[in-house]
């Protein structure tokens, strides 16, 4: 066999592996159900929270007994899970989505404008722990957009 032949078998099975290796990292994403196991659909949301190192010195951090979060258990429960597990997925209905989305509202926002090296989002501190929460919303893909 050519070694040109070789290269080219190496290189297209390296990358059918990898290609592999991102969609099975992905496909946990399709696993993401609400709580009554119905499909998410358009105007749905998931909230995901991630564990983070540090706070961006421009960024406000959020106590997690904040009274603005306090009886909002689909904020709480993700960071606490998020302060065990290193992240955590919410899947919320529409209404869940615009409770939610009215008390971010108050919440001050990270914006990644203001610096790439971090995520942007709501930054909570929780015990000794920091962790940044986005609400993400299902919206129908339009190409002409």
């Amino acid at each position: 066999m050519s070694p040109n032949i070789y290269r080219r078998r190496v290189l297209k099975n390296s990358c059918l592996a990898g290609s592999l290796g991102l969609l099975s990292g992905l496909s946990g994403c399709s696993q993401i159900r609400p709580k009554d196991d119905s499909e998410l659909t358009e105007g749905d949301g998931v909230i995901i929270a991630e564990r983070a190192e540090s706070v961006p010195d421009s960024a406000v951090l959020i106590d997690y007994n904040d009274g603005r979060i306090l009886d909002h258990e689909e904020i709480q429960e993700p960071i606490k899970e998020a302060v065990e597990s290193g992240s955590a997925r919410l899947p919320l209905k529409k209404p869940s989505v615009r409770s939610v989305q009215r008390i971010l509202l108050e919440l001050p926002k990270y914006s990644s404008e203001q610096s790439s090296e971090f995520d942007p989002g709501y930054y909570f501190k929780y015990e000794d722990e920091i962790v940044v929460v986005n609400l993400l919303m299902l919206r129908e893909y339009d190409p002409s957009q």
